[in-house]
């Protein structure tokens, strides 16, 4: 505890004056916090830089077989295309690989969530230089991190750009020759999705964690933080903001170069809540820039960081699962099937968890894990025993809206067991090949209940005969 009052008050002497209350908050999260956003900003970075090669491979074949189409079509529009190798997708994939630097400018698009982080871990490393090592070399590794993550962002918005620039030349130049090609629709799907994708990993990096929160929120509380925003994050040295206490908590849209004054207003209403809303305008416009080189540099310094302009709309229907990671598109689920009743009790309980897979947004696949617990013979007589289990697949889509068509194989081991060895004898496990359909239900933000009516093909072909329609409910997550 003394260490840490040390780290915050020499810097800061009127942080005691403030109470423990501040120090005791910030004085275990700091660490996590530290490692918590180094974590974010590596993951963010392997991201990009995978997607990015994964990316430019593809495109490189596609591009070559372009190439052949034309040398057969028009050798000339193959010769001027391809002259160069530098401007082509393989030649710009060798030098991603190699890391050579795509851009002088390692400068990226204003992020104002890398801007806190990377401005707050340069302070704490400042403030803890002398006084604790452990924290201080965790706080110059997460600003190492997002040092490393800014010039992968910048790197990434100069291959976007390639990447839109080239697509647009290959498809001009050969379409007159090849016509509307399959490969020329692939390289135009591909780039979308890039874009789409890195749009995906931006938004998750910027949710911050509860711990984020928890420090950032004592350190916005200090002066000497906010002072030192003021002249170290990404904004300094804009004429007129000095006078602004800032901590971004968002970006601010750019608009042909210019960020509009209703999105400033609004940044600054939620990164400035000390100041009254009433007179928010007219401070606004006091403290924005009046001279037209004042404002020619503000909107500049602001524009030069979003360098990508709007994207063009895609021809065609996205499918939005394909710039999402793997962990995204997995869904989760649990049904449950009651067998026939004994004096108003269920004497079986089939129980089922699943995950599965999106493919696309209307259809996903999965496999889940069933298991039969018999309930006995009515109330006066329960009785919790082992009936059985079984492996079932499934694949759904959806034909209508939270309307479903959904089939599946199912492996089901129907008699009681007292132990695992019983189940390894497979003449014994039951087949069926169910279809029919299912209907979604939101039940909260993140939950979705489903009720399932299911046809079996094969109810009759194995004794002993089981119903041929298989009714369910369940939850989806």
């Amino acid at each position: 505890m003394l260490i840490f009052l040390i780290l915050f008050s020499i810097p800061f002497n009127h942080l005691l004056a403030q109470g423990d209350s501040t120090a005791a908050l910030l004085q275990k999260p700091s660490l996590r916090y530290l490692k918590t956003t180094a974590a974010k900003a590596q993951l963010y970075s392997q991201r990009i830089s995978g997607k990015t090669i994964k990316v430019l491979k593809r495109l490189g074949k596609w591009e070559n077989k372009v190439k052949k189409l034309l040398e057969k079509a028009s050798p000339e529009t193959a010769s001027r295309l391809f002259a160069n190798p530098a401007v082509t997708f393989n030649g710009l994939l060798i030098k991603v690989q190699k890391g050579e630097a795509l851009v002088n400018d390692q400068s990226s698009t204003y992020n104002g969530y890398l801007d806190k982080m990377s401005t707050s871990a340069r302070y704490i490393s400042a403030v803890s230089a002398n006084v604790d090592s452990n924290i201080n070399r965790y706080a110059k590794l997460a600003e190492k991190k997002a040092g490393i993550l800014e010039a992968e962002i910048a790197e990434s918005e100069y291959v976007k750009e390639f990447i839109r620039e080239r697509k647009d030349q290959l498809i001009d130049e050969s379409i007159k020759y090849i016509g509307r090609a399959r490969i020329l629709k692939k390289i135009n799907q591909e780039a979308y999705y890039y874009v789409a994708s890195l749009s995906n990993y931006k938004q998750l990096f910027s949710d911050p964690k509860k711990i984020e929160d928890l420090v950032l929120k004592g350190l916005q509380s200090n002066e000497d933080f906010r002072n030192f925003f003021q002249q170290n994050s990404s904004l300094s040295g804009t004429s007129g903001l000095q006078g602004l206490s800032l901590v971004p908590s968002g970006n601010i849209p750019i608009v042909n170069g210019i960020a509009p004054r209703a999105s400033l207003q609004q940044f600054t209403q939620a990164n400035a809540p000390l100041l009254n809303a009433n007179n928010l305008q007219q401070i606004i416009q006091n403290k924005m820039p009046s001279t037209p080189s004042d404002m020619e540099q503000f909107y500049s310094k602001l524009s030069s960081k979003g360098k990508m302009g709007n994207s063009n709309l895609p021809d065609f229907t996205p499918n939005s699962q394909r710039s999402k990671t793997f962990f995204q598109r997995l869904e989760y689920g649990a049904d449950v099937q009651f067998g026939k009743t004994v004096s108003m009790l269920p004497s079986t309980s089939n129980i089922a968890l699943k995950i599965g897979y999106k493919i696309n947004d209307k259809s996903s696949a999965g496999i889940g894990l069933s298991y039969m617990m018999g309930l006995g013979e009515g109330w006066n007589k329960i009785k919790l025993t082992h009936q059985g289990m079984g492996f079932r697949t499934y694949l759904k889509w959806e034909l209508k809206k939270k309307l479903h068509i959904q089939g599946g194989g199912e492996w089901n081991y129907m008699s009681q067991f007292k132990n695992l060895e019983i189940l390894k004898d497979v003449s014994a496990w039951q087949q069926s090949a169910l279809l029919g359909f299912s209907k979604e239900v939101q039940a909260r933000k993140k939950m979705k209940a489903n009720i399932q009516l299911l046809y079996d093909f094969l109810h009759g072909s194995q004794l002993p005969v089981k119903q041929p329609f298989v009714f369910r409910m369940g939850y989806d997550f």
